[in-house]
């Protein structure tokens, strides 16, 4: 019996010998860390930071030493002691960023590829086997545990993606671009922990690298022929059947990595427009090899230089816009070519897989069976107004598998750069994130993970709000792009069932840290519902589910509470106090009241400066403000006949949030130089295609002109104005605009 007795006492200890190593436990350590003496700062680095979170989970402080402890021994970074309990002779098995956790008998193991993933293996440690969750730079959970025990295991990983970028702004805090393994282009990691996949001018570079002022005048055949003329500016394109723009081109690109060694990549890649050359050659060329195969006949001779004095660097090029076909006949890239696929006319309310998506699975497709380096450039926010709700949350995981199994190396996930956070911002750019690491998580369990420690108490209404939204995405059949003026698919049921959860969250939630946490959501979904058509937002009413009294109330929320925590851009190019929202009614009034205003009380007319309207080009040869002693506040908005296309433009939504306001009267203010007067002034409804357009007359002096009367409910919510030029190149022939202003006749 007592022999019985003895070999289960064994028993239940060799179990639990070889299924547990404890760290910690009963508040006191039970290991050593060891670190090789020589061990490179990565290294180092990650040894801090495990220590550091041990103490924090557990109040428990290790020792770490250079050499094993007689006792368990927790492993970090590559080491002669690493391999001695591997029983490898190296870690070539560990491909890039790959990581191993390693658990038996008295050993532990956290080692990586290098310094970077050796950081990795520690953060997935700490995350995946005790729980800890960074939810952004300033936000962690980090549990309280007496004991820290864990099974034996042996984990190894590689991620697919060798770049990972999830552009937000929030992802770029160094520290926290490392506990998130984001190492791409912007995230600008130092050298000694691991380095980031830096690209030399990162993007539209043709103007970097040949550029017009330097070779414009004495080559402007270097640059677009656009209806037989070369197009130098900076709004060109090259002429890339021009073999000595190519040579040129050569010969800056070997002088930059010669200049920077330390450079992997140089970017070579269109500006960001469409004027591709038409020239003969280029159009004969283009007809055999498409747009795309036009560039790779250029870039390839770039590449082959550039391999031929630097084996080990490469050069970066786009598949986009009018070159995201891959090329026609037998045009491929260089092995050294990375092409960067981008999806920016995909519909986004549906995955790649998706029928709507059948051009860019099929682009996707192409490419991957050409190009051996193969990066993806996707967009997953709205870049007309970051804050409402952009609910492509359901094809954020199948579109980064899609491309993992297609075999891209490289992602870059393009979110908000400019702001802390958006409608549900935060749990995109969470989820996201970890999914650049690792496209097969559980999204369900993470989501809940981070409902929890985001939310609080109100966790399970949140979830539900995102729920609801993704219920929506499966039925609607709007198409989701990447610009949009509001959420005008919701229908008044979708917003009712949303701003129920959502003030549900905000009771639960009131007098807690989670509180402002759950407002901002709630105002930014807001700032989307306050663009809504008229019919909607009354039927909304008479649920009265929003909180706030009135939109006068909302807006000043809007324009108050979104800036005070984070916000400071409307769009890409667009800070906050000059997007749709600030300009809203009423609006301050800067120059003499109008004649045609004259008996009106200040709530019944608006007027637009010129400071309220956003110039469409980046080039101020055609359009910019300028001073005027003759305009009502001293300054004007100077438009230059020359250009062809839309000078300016201005979204009216925000302006007539109040549904009482109907019929309004449209007046333009403008003086014109020169006896011809080519401008034409309109407003447009993007959602019923409809234009109210007018050709404009000379005007020696300002004066006032009507435009015309639009019923601004029927057309809101994507009413935009707009002034366009006829393309007439005469120096002499200006145009001054001074204001619009706005009758409300209700």
């Amino acid at each position: 019996m007592k022999i019985l007795f003895l070999f289960l006492v064994l028993l239940v200890a060799c179990c639990i010998n070889s299924f547990a190593f404890d760290i910690v436990k009963a508040g006191k350590p039970c290991a050593t860390v060891v670190i090789d003496e020589k061990a490179d700062y990565a290294t180092g680095y990650a040894k801090d930071e495990f220590v550091k979170y041990i103490a924090e989970i557990s109040k428990v402080n290790l020792d770490v030493s250079n050499v094993p402890s007689d006792n368990n021994n927790i492993y970090i970074g590559q080491s002669d002691f690493v391999k001695s309990v591997l029983g490898a002779k190296d870690f070539d098995y560990l491909k890039t960023d790959g990581i191993q956790i390693y658990i038996k008998d008295n050993d532990m193991v956290l080692v990586g590829d290098s310094g970077a993933g050796t950081i990795y293996a520690v953060y997935t440690f700490l995350e995946d086997f005790l729980g800890v969750k960074y939810l952004s730079p300033e936000i962690e959970y980090i549990p309280n545990l007496k004991d820290i025990s864990i099974e034996n295991t042996d984990y190894k990983y590689t991620p697919p993606f060798f770049s990972r970028e999830c552009h937000y702004k929030l992802n770029y805090v160094v520290p926290y671009s490392l506990k998130m393994k984001q190492n791409g282009w912007m995230n600008m990691i130092p050298d000694n922990l691991g380095g980031h996949v830096y690209s030399y001018g990162g993007a539209h570079t043709f103007n970097i690298l040949i550029n017009t002022d330097v070779y414009g005048q004495d080559h402007p055949e270097w640059f677009s022929e656009i209806d037989r003329k070369r197009k130098v500016d900076k709004e060109s394109q090259l002429c890339l059947s021009n073999d000595e723009m190519v040579e040129e081109l050569t010969k800056n690109v070997l002088n930059v990595f010669r200049e920077h060694p330390e450079l992997k990549i140089v970017s070579c890649t269109q500006n960001d427009n469409s004027n591709y050359c038409r020239c003969a050659k280029c159009s004969s060329l283009a007809e055999k090899y498409g747009q795309s195969g036009i560039l790779l006949l250029a870039l390839n001779k770039v590449a082959k230089a550039v391999k031929e004095e630097f084996p080990d660097k490469y050069i970066d090029t786009f598949a986009y816009w009018y070159t995201k076909e891959a090329p026609l006949g037998d045009v491929v890239p260089e092995d050294n070519i990375i092409i960067r696929l981008c999806s920016i006319e995909a519909d986004f309310s549906k995955d790649f897989n998706d029928p709507s998506n059948k051009d860019v699975k099929q682009n996707l497709e192409d490419w991957s069976k050409l190009s051996k380096t193969l990066f993806f450039w996707n967009y997953i926010v709205n870049f007309s107004n970051y804050e409402i709700l952009h609910p492509n949350f359901h094809t954020l995981q199948p579109n980064l598998k899609l491309m993992r199994d297609h075999n891209v190396v490289g992602v870059f996930e393009q979110g908000d750069y400019y702001n802390d956070n958006a409608c549900l911002g935060m749990y995109k750019r969470y989820i996201d994130t970890k999914m650049t690491w690792d496209p097969d998580i559980d999204v369900e369990k993470e989501t809940n993970v981070f409902m929890k420690h985001y939310y609080g108490p109100a966790e399970k209404d949140m979830k539900a709000f995102l729920d609801y939204v993704n219920e929506i995405m499966l039925k609607v059949q709007t198409r989701i792009r990447t610009f949009m003026q509001s959420n005008d698919y919701f229908t008044a049921k979708d917003w009712i069932i949303c701003f129920k959860y959502l003030n549900n969250a905000m009771k639960k939630t009131k007098g807690t840290k989670y509180y402002d946490r759950v407002k901002f959501d709630y105002v930014s979904f807001y700032a989307g519902y306050i663009l809504a058509e008229r019919e909607v937002a009354t039927e909304v009413e008479k649920a009265k589910v929003v909180m706030y009294k009135g939109a006068k109330v909302g807006l000043n929320e809007i324009n108050t509470f979104l800036p005070e925590h984070g916000v400071y851009h409307f769009q890409e190019s667009k800070k906050w106090e000059d997007g749709l929202y600030a300009s809203a009614l009423p609006t301050k009034k800067e120059g003499e009241k109008p004649i045609i205003c004259q008996g009106l009380k200040d709530n019944q007319w608006i007027e637009l400066q010129e400071n309220e309207i956003t110039i469409h080009l980046k080039d101020d040869k055609y359009a910019k403000i300028v001073d005027d002693p003759k305009a009502s506040n001293g300054k004007a908005l100077w438009l230059n006949a020359k250009y062809k296309d839309w000078y300016i433009q201005r979204s009216l939504a925000s302006m007539f949030y109040d549904k009482t306001i109907n019929d309004v009267d449209v007046y333009l203010e403008y003086r014109s130089e020169g006896e011809k007067c080519p401008y034409v002034f309109g407003l447009y409804n993007s959602t019923q295609k409809e234009f109210l357009t007018t050709i404009l007359t000379p005007q020696s002096g300002y004066n006032i002109v009507k435009i015309g009367n639009m019923d601004m409910q029927t057309t809101s919510p994507a009413t935009l104005f707009y002034f366009c030029g006829l393309g007439v190149d005469d120096p002499n022939i200006n145009m001054y605009v001074d204001r619009i202003i706005f009758v409300l006749n209700k």
